[in-house]
């Protein structure tokens, strides 16, 4: 994880989106992680506002 986040400190990027299951697990064990933000999509099986 270190060596995937270093360049990114070096850059002052302080926003990324990991979306993946194991990608974001590995950022909570490794202690990156200071807020979720969830964002629902909708689909045809769920009711989706108009």
């Amino acid at each position: 994880m270190d060596d995937l986040v270093a360049p990114l400190d070096k850059r002052g990027i302080k926003h990324v989106y990991p979306d993946d299951g194991r990608l974001v697990q590995s950022y909570i064990r490794a202690e990156r992680v200071d807020r979720f933000i969830i964002g629902v999509a909708c689909s045809r099986r769920v009711n989706c506002p108009p």
